[in-house]
């Protein structure tokens, strides 16, 4: 007898709980995929050398991007484990190559790989804020000469905030500001200077597709 009192109590219930779960935070609650193409719009980023704690004379310097096809294209893809809260992971693979004057450039290659996740806030009708912390391996591998392959490795952490315009129903349009730091260091044929430290900092502003699956 309480079997079937149950069924017909949770099929009773359900309607209910179905609307004011979809009052409560639409298109963020429950589970789900989310994918995310975004590149930097602006990007300031900062480099700085240390040798064995103090900062080498003229080391500082400062890159800035101010293109849509000038910075590296990123994929993130979450998952929504409800209450507008996922979590999930970053991928960015770049090759770069050119030439200075009569001379060849090698090719370098950039990767970025880390983990992620974000809250969302509903604030509008089709218009939701999110926060995103960020944490990832940023990797440049390149080559000197014909023998030597170096590479620069990077521990970044920081986070970005924006908001997500919704563009179709399952489609939104968004732009966030970003800050990044980290420390790095250099290998040359698979050895490095433990004396030697990297430094990076970076701020930008990022714009980007995301697509619920």
């Amino acid at each position: 007898m309480a079997l079937p009192l149950l069924l017909a109590a949770s099929l009773l219930a359900t309607p209910a709980l179905a609307k004011g779960k979809k009052k409560k935070g639409g298109d963020d609650e429950g589970i789900g995929i989310r994918a995310k193409i975004s590149t930097d719009l602006v990007n300031v980023a900062t480099d700085k050398v240390e040798y064995d704690g103090q900062e080498e004379d003229g080391s500082d310097q400062k890159t800035r991007t101010l293109s849509l096809f000038e910075s590296d294209p990123r994929l993130e893809l979450t998952y929504l484990i409800g209450d507008g809260i996922e979590v999930g992971a970053i991928l960015g693979v770049t090759q770069v190559s050119g030439s200075l004057g009569d001379a060849d450039i090698p090719p370098a290659r950039h990767g970025r790989i880390g983990v992620t996740g974000a809250y969302n806030i509903g604030v509008s009708e089709g218009v939701k804020g999110f926060v995103q912390p960020i944490l990832m391996l940023d990797s440049l591998r390149g080559n000197i000469g014909e023998d030597s392959e170096t590479q620069t490795r990077y521990i970044l952490f920081g986070a970005n905030a924006g908001v997500r315009i919704k563009l179709y129903k399952r489609t939104t349009f968004d732009l966030a500001g970003e800050f990044l730091m980290g420390n790095g260091k250099v290998t040359v044929d698979g050895e490095s200077d433990d004396k030697l430290k990297l430094k990076h900092s970076e701020f930008g502003i990022r714009t980007g597709v995301t697509f619920r699956l």
